[in-house]
């Protein structure tokens, strides 16, 4: 098998997040629009809420490969 060296892209999205109200597993998520898959992404939060205090978008940093698509940060 051969792999070829993976591309990196960085992104803008406006920041979106949903919440869950579970008790087991991730309660916040961070939602970005992957535009190679064509889909949402949901991403758990580490942060806690005052992180976000006014946040308006991310920059995603994502490497794709043969493998599939790693969002990095």
């Amino acid at each position: 098998m051969r792999i070829a060296p993976a591309q990196e892209y960085v992104y803008e999205q406006p920041f979106q997040m949903e919440m869950r109200d579970t008790r087991k597993g991730c309660k916040r998520f961070l939602v970005v629009q992957e535009p190679t898959v064509r889909h949402a992404v949901k991403v758990c939060d580490t942060y806690g809420a005052q992180y976000w205090s006014g946040a308006t978008a991310v920059l995603v940093h994502q490497s794709i490969s043969r493998l599939g698509v790693h969002i990095e940060s």
